[in-house]
């Protein structure tokens, strides 16, 4: 009963949130479809008129891009939406009793709608190539996995904070912006400098790079620090988790 009850209100948030928050507008369906593949268009855009240069490899630009953009958003999306669904969604939790899980699980089921729409039009785009469908597409929707789970650990362990300091949201949206520039979506690292190896090993990064080899079957996928990663904000998010639930009286109250 308790888990139909969270899905019964995750599934209205989602309803609100993601499949409504156009409602009114003539384009209202159409919006849900445009708005997650922006990021694709506009960079895919900007590359076309060579504004991030030569590729260094064989690949076209236009695919590394849109693979990056891809998996990360995943990243970003789960980052900012995990790490705002308790503020955003206080009023509900005070007036109806809503429950902590289901407004996370409301921010998965958007996540992962939009990443389903920009996967669609990753493989269309993919299409226009030779040699660059194939079986490992599949293997991309599973790692899609990792990106998730990287960015919801931190995303759930942030959301306690968040309702007290409101300023935490605006903080991760920036973070989650300009990580864009140093996630490997527009280019891998090959220096040894200090810099280079600590934006090498950051969690979006490897989320980034990684998915990408996957996906094209090409490159080094480095499975021992992805395994890390996952297994370690795996761990995070349980802990997060615990901490939440000793947590809730205080956060309502404080709400």
């Amino acid at each position: 009963m308790v888990k139909s009850e969270i899905l019964r209100q995750a599934k209205a948030l989602y309803e609100r949130d993601y499949l409504y928050r156009y409602q009114g507008m003539r384009l209202k369906f159409p919006w849900l479809i445009i708005m997650p593949c922006l990021p694709l268009f506009l960079y895919n855009i900007l590359n076309a008129i060579g504004v991030f240069g030569e590729a260094s490899t064989e690949t076209p630009r236009a695919i590394t891009i849109s693979i990056g953009i891809t998996f990360y958003t995943l990243f970003s999306e789960s980052l900012v939406g995990f790490a705002g669904a308790l503020e955003r969604n206080k009023k509900y939790i005070i007036k109806t009793g809503i429950r902590f899980r289901s407004c996370f699980l409301s921010v998965l089921f958007s996540v992962y709608s939009n990443f389903v729409i920009r996967y669609v039009v990753l493989i269309v785009i993919l299409s226009f190539y030779d040699g660059y469908i194939s079986s490992s597409l599949l293997i991309g929707v599973l790692y899609s996995i990792v990106p998730v789970a990287i960015g919801a650990s931190f995303g759930l362990s942030l959301s306690i904070f968040s309702v007290f300091y409101r300023d935490i949201d605006n903080i991760v949206q920036t973070m989650a912006f300009y990580l864009l520039f140093a996630s490997g979506v527009f280019m891998t690292i090959k220096g040894g400098s200090a810099l280079e190896v600590v934006v090498a090993n950051l969690p979006s990064y490897i989320a980034v790079v990684n998915g990408r080899a996957l996906v094209l079957s090409s490159g080094t996928f480095d499975g021992l620090i992805t395994a890390s990663w996952f297994v370690g904000c795996i761990l995070l998010l349980l802990v997060a988790s615990i901490a939440l639930k000793n947590s809730k009286p205080l956060i309502t109250s404080y709400m």
